[in-house]
């Protein structure tokens, strides 16, 4: 075993508190990202679909007619 290996190994031993502190932080953490990331992707999709899928309050049409028919 490498002395920088055996110095990080003895240290996470002796702190196991610490260790499972941080760990279970990094893990509630990640957890909290990914469900935040999954709720707006989830909203960003039902707000498109509904924009989309329902008919507008303005339409706009051409309401363009030459003056002279094209020759």
């Amino acid at each position: 075993m490498t002395p920088p290996l055996y110095i990080a190994m003895r240290f996470l031993v002796h702190r196991k508190r610490a260790l499972l502190l941080s760990l279970a932080g990094v893990v509630f953490g990640v957890a909290i990202f990914i469900g935040t990331q999954a709720q707006t992707q989830g909203f960003a999709k039902y707000f498109i679909d509904s924009s989309l899928g329902s008919n507008g309050a303005v339409i706009v049409r051409s309401r363009f007619r030459p003056r002279s028919p094209m020759l």
